[in-house]
């Protein structure tokens, strides 16, 4: 799995960051935060990092965590282990 999200606090309201006229919700994290909740959710972290913006990007870090599934997803078909 991988996951990108916005670095940053807290959450709530904020005004179109691209400029559209529609408020947006905006909830941001710690890239501690994002890695916690990872493994504490069932997976295996491989890599997490923190990029800056690309030029034409909203001027906001970026948070890349990495990771896969301790125990395998059951098939179609077959039954779970439970």
């Amino acid at each position: 799995m991988l996951i990108a999200v916005k670095k940053g606090e807290g959450d709530g309201w904020i005004p179109d960051p691209m400029g559209g006229s529609v408020e947006k919700f905006w909830a941001a994290c710690s890239q501690n935060e994002l890695e916690a909740t990872v493994t504490s959710a069932g997976f295996r972290q491989i890599e997490g990092r923190t990029r800056l913006p690309l030029p034409t990007e909203i001027a906001i870090d970026r948070i890349y965590v990495e990771a896969e599934c301790i125990k395998p997803a059951s098939r179609v078909g077959e039954p779970s282990s439970g």
